[in-house]
Formats: structure tokens, sequence, C-alpha cells
């Protein structure tokens, strides 16, 4: 006789078995599901991209149309236009113009020699869409077809219609565009091909417009698979069809068979201690009491745990920075009292608006499932503007699954004042730099404009001692009036110059350097040439994006400090200007053959207030230098005392580097 422990473990044994077969079947219908939901997706975006490929390509033919029709189908530039357009459109293998149906004119024409004179409207393979688009006065698509020369193509062909003279009522045939599209380069535009690294396999078929019947045009010609989805896919004229099925699968048939396998064991095993546990009672008991104490330890732990988070809990809420947190979607769920002094919403008021203060970062953030720390603007509940530097990360769970998203805030309101201050202090300074280089300009000027005003005084005088002498003719008047009018105009030349440098421009733009080292030095030559300083400059043909202004006054800046050095020493006095690229920056250095500056106060050149001209110096043109430079550009400028040979000689001097980020 079978006893009851036996009895009772055999049931336990199938009831385990059936539930574990019950958990891996419905788990393996689901993931065939979750599969099938996921490859209609694919299928609706391939469609859709497959779409929009189709209609990108043949709208060249519809574009080369509609420049024959504004030239009146003038087809002199065809050549130049369709190398325009051919570089634009992928696929296109070539254009094509048809007066009357008569292919003229074909881009690219190598290779397509014989084309030329062919009458379309007596193709077998393509008269029936060009006598439609006559018809119909729309695009049409003929093909796929097989191609001469390889592969499938279609051809897109649009009818030109224009008016013969301006008294037509209505406008006559003139012929066709046509485009020529390889169906390889045109699928090359899609990510169709890349469906067979994601276990898929497709086709591309139609109902044959002669014979009705399915044709398959590109792909794998037979699909097998359980669910073999399809989507239509709308080309002119016609309707495409789009099948896809998944040959992977959603669990693998060993491990599927190693589940079944696992499943009894576990039922066997589970059974079979159930057994030994009914036959021996006492064991069991004891077996119980370990367990209970256990249970008891662990609820110690729970208690423990419980306490930290309650201290959490009460670090969070007390906290005097604003802490939020929501749910993978975005929703809030929790936030802290700061939170809400500082927004002025509770909970359950952010629940009840749609617009939150957070809610458009959120979403961005929630999008690409990542962690954000940035500065914001946001208004409170009464409409208070305030400014918060938040951070957002992102909780994920053992399966590195975002379960939630923590946010903390902290007010920066008054930080952004102290920040305007300091701008507002900078832009006096930039103010007083400018205004100290006034008077270098008005210094210059006085020295450009001394030669002019003295040829000016001259010529006018000798022309009004010539005429009370009788003795002005008509060569010597005009020789003097161009002299006095050339002149005129260098000062004109001198004053534009001069406003454009003072003229406020604060448009960042791309500009050429070797133009922006013109203007610096068309500004200081004067000075420079009484002085007996030569300036050498070798420049490279750079694109520099910035602020022109801004960079001319660095310049100036760096220039004048090295005259007032060059001041001090009796030789031949040189400053150098170089530009050149190097590892995706622009490099220009200035350096002077001044002797260089003393170790003890090279660091100290780039503070606000240090001048090398105690008397007259303010001390901030460097400064303002540095913070042009590496504020405004994003660039570095640094110093150094350099040693080089210029024409066997060798010099010292202080050399000013100026990095910039390339413009690529």
């Amino acid at each position: 006789m079978i006893n009851k422990e036996i009895i009772i473990s055999s049931i336990f044994a199938l009831t385990l078995f059936f539930m574990g077969l019950f958990l891996i079947n419905n788990n393996s219908e689901y993931w065939e599901k979750q599969i099938n939901v996921l490859s209609k997706k694919i299928l609706h975006t391939q469609a859709l991209i497959l779409e929009k490929a189709v209609n990108r390509s043949t709208a060249s033919a519809m574009i080369l149309a509609s420049h024959i029709y504004t030239t009146k189908g003038d087809m002199s530039d065809f050549n130049e236009y369709s190398k325009m357009m051919y570089r634009s459109f992928g696929g296109v293998s070539n254009l094509q113009l048809a007066p009357l149906g008569i292919i003229a004119k074909i881009y690219p024409l190598k290779g397509n020699e014989k084309a030329i004179g062919h009458d379309i409207f007596k193709s077998d393979n393509r008269k029936k869409e060009a006598f439609l688009a006559k018809k119909t006065k729309e695009l049409t698509l003929a093909g796929p077809f097989p191609l001469i020369q390889g592969g499938i193509g279609i051809v897109a062909r649009y009818p030109v219609y224009l008016y013969t003279n301006n008294t037509s009522k209505s406008p006559s045939f003139w012929g066709f565009t046509s485009a020529l599209i390889l169906l390889d380069e045109l699928i090359k535009n899609t990510d169709l091909n890349s469906l067979k690294e994601k276990n898929y396999e497709f086709r591309l078929w139609r109902f044959h417009p002669d014979t009705k019947k399915i044709d398959v045009f590109f792909g794998k010609k037979i699909l097998k698979g359980k669910h073999i989805l399809s989507k239509a896919v709308k080309v002119p004229n016609g309707t495409w069809y789009l099948d896809i099925v998944y040959t992977g699968s959603s669990i693998s048939n060993r491990l599927l068979l190693f589940t079944y396998f696992l499943n009894v064991l576990i039922s066997f095993l589970l059974a079979y201690s159930l057994y030994l546990l009914l036959k021996q009672p006492q064991k069991l008991r004891l077996l119980v009491a370990k367990k209970t104490k256990e249970l008891n330890i662990k609820n110690k732990q729970l208690e423990k745990e419980h306490f930290k988070l309650k201290r959490l809990s009460n670090a969070l809420t007390y906290n005097s920075n604003a802490i939020f947190i929501t749910d993978a979607h975005g929703h809030f769920e929790y936030v802290n009292k700061s939170f809400e002094e500082t927004t002025g919403y509770t909970l359950d008021a952010i629940l009840r608006i749609k617009n939150f203060v957070f809610g458009n970062k959120l979403k961005r953030i929630t999008a690409i499932k990542d962690t954000w720390t940035g500065e914001g603007r946001y208004y409170k509940r009464n409409g208070e503007k305030f400014y918060a530097l938040t951070t957002v990360s992102a909780i994920k769970n053992s399966k590195n699954e975002i379960t939630s998203y923590v946010g903390v805030s902290q007010d920066i309101s008054e930080i952004k004042k102290q920040d305007l201050k300091i701008k507002e202090k900078e832009i006096l300074l930039i103010q007083q730099s400018k205004m100290a280089a006034i008077g270098e300009m008005f210094e210059n000027m006085a020295h450009q404009w001394r030669q002019p005003l003295s040829v000016i005084s001259i010529c006018s005088s000798n022309l009004k001692l010539l005429r009370e002498m009788d003795t002005l003719d008509d060569k010597e008047f005009y020789k003097s009036v161009d002299n006095i009018f050339n002149n005129a105009l260098y000062l004109s030349d001198t004053i534009d110059d001069f406003r454009n440098f003072f003229k406020e421009d604060k448009n960042t733009k791309n500009f050429k350097l070797n133009e922006v080292i013109t203007k610096t030095m068309t500004l200081l030559e004067a000075e420079l040439k009484i002085l007996n300083i030569t300036v050498i400059t070798q420049v490279d043909d750079i694109d520099v994006y910035g602020i022109p202004n801004e960079l001319i006054q660095v310049f100036m800046n760096i220039i004048l400090n090295a005259k007032e050095e060059l001041l001090k020493v009796d030789c031949k006095k040189y400053i150098f200007i170089d530009a050149y690229i190097e590892k995706n920056n622009v490099i220009i250095e200035i350096k002077d053959n001044a002797g260089g500056i003393k170790n003890a106060i090279i660091n100290q050149v780039f503070d606000s207030h240090f001048t090398f001209n105690k008397k007259e110096g303010t001390g901030i043109g460097l400064y303002m230098s540095k913070l042009i430079v590496e504020d405004n550009m994003n660039g570095k400028l640094s110093l150094e005392n350099k040693t080089f040979t210029y024409q066997d000689n060798e010099y010292k001097g202080a050399n000013f580097k100026i990095l910039i980020p390339q413009i690529l």
C-alpha cells in the first residue's frame, strides 16, 4: 500500500511540473507577441522611409521639368543644370530630356549614347506610362524592369506643357523630363538592407500592370515564417508592397529543451524534499525553528533598514535644496518642503496642471533615458522668475531598466545676480580699454594726416600763386586738383578705418585673419613708422569665427605694449606677426626684440591694472585682451620670453601666443 507521503509528494511534483510548463509556454508566447508588435513598427517605419526615398529621387524629374518650363523649352544649359541635380539626388543614374517624346539630351551621356533619338511613344516597355503621363499631365513611374547594363531600374517621367506664344489660351505638349533610378542605389538610401542584421527577411513586390500577377522585384522571392507582415508603399501611378518576416526565434530550441528539463528536475527535487520533510517531522520542526530564528533576524535587519530609510526621508524632506522624484515617464511622485517653498507648488498642485516648471526638461530627459545637469530659468507659481541649477539622475533596477528619476535643484538666483554685476564690471573695463585706445588712435590719425594735409596745402598755395602770376595752364591746374583729390580721398579712407574700429558691432561671424591684421596695421603704421619700428608679418590664409573689432583691439593692445618696450632699447626695432594652423587650432604669435619681460613680473602681466607704463598706462589692455580671447572666442592667450634668429642675428623678446579653435 502506497503511503500518504508518496501520494502528497507525487501530487506536489505534478502540480509544480504543470505550473512550470504553463509559465514556460506563456513566456514564449509573450515574446512572440512582443516581436510581432516590434516587427509591425519596423515595417511601418521602413515603408515610410522607402516612400520618401522614391519621392525624393523621382522629384528630380519634376524639378528638371520646372526648369524647362522656366526657360520656355531652352535646353542649352541642360548639362550644367543636370550636373548640379545629379550630385544632389541619390540613386539617379541619368537625367533625360525628350521633346515630343524623342530623347534628345542625356546626362551623363557616356554609356547612354544609344538612347539618343529613341522615341518613347514607340517603346513597348515604356510607351504605356508615357501616354498615361501625357494624358494625366502628372508624374508617372515606369518599371521596375531589368536594365541592359545590369540591375533593376525605374524611370520617373514628367510631362512638360508650354505656351507656344503670348496669345495661346492653353499650353501645348512640349515633351518629357525623365530620371532613370537604380533600384539598388535607391534601397541603399533606406535601412532595408540592415534588416538582415536584425534577423529579418524582406521583399518588394507589386501587381504587374499587364498580367495582374505578383511581381517580386527586390529581396527574397519566397519568405518563410508564421507571421509575414505586409505594408503598402504609395508610388506615382501605382503601389508597391513591402513584406517582412522575422526569421529569428523568441527562445532557441536548445534553451527550450533545457528549460523543460530544468522544470522536471526542479519539480522532482522539490517533491523529493517534501517527501523527506514529511517522512521526518522532527527534522521539519527543527528546520521551522531555524527558519523562525532567521526570520527574527531578518525582522531586526528590516527595523534597522526602516530606521535608515526614515533618516533618509527626513534628509530629503528637510534638505535646503529642492528635491523631487518622478516615475520612469517623468510623472511626479514626490517633492520635498524646500521644493514647495522654492516653486510655490505642492505635489497635488503639480498633478493638476499640464505645463509645470520642470515639465519640458523632464520630457527631454526621459526621452533620451539619461542623466542631465544644467542651469535654467523658471517661474514660480506666483509668476516670479528664478534661476536654478538642476541635476536629474536616472534610477535603474538590477535589469538596468529605469524605474524613476531623482532631481536636485539649487536656487542660484543670487549667484546669477552676482555674475551680472561681474559682467557689468567687465563691460566697464572693456569701455575703459576702448577709451584708452582712443588716445592712441587720435595720435595715429595725426601722424597719418600730417603728410596729405601738407600736400593739399602746398598744391592749393601753388594754384593761388600761379593764378596771381597769370601763368596757370590747364595741365598744371588738373595735376594739382588731382593731387588734392587723391590726398583728400586718402584722408576719407583713414576716417573710415578709424570709424569702423570704434563702431559697436557685437555680431560674431566668419572673417579672414589676414584682413583683420591688415586693418590693425593701417591704424598703427604711421606711429610705428615714425618710431622706426618695422613690422614683419607671415600670415596664412585662415578663417576665424568671432567679432573682428574685438580681435583688432587684442592685436592693438599687444603691439602697443611691444612699442613701449621697444622704445627702451637702442637697436633696430622689430615686431613679428606669425599665424598658422596647428592641430585644428589657429595659432597667432606676436613677438618683439625688446629683450623680454623680467621673470619676477611675467606672471602678473595679465592681471587687471598691471601696467608697464606707470605714468600713463591704465593696466587693463592686456587684461581685457585675455578676457576677449578666452571668454568670447573660447581660446587661450599666453606669454613667454623667446629667443629667436632673424637675418642671422639672434634676438630675445616677449612672445604673445593666441590659440583659437579652428572653424571646421
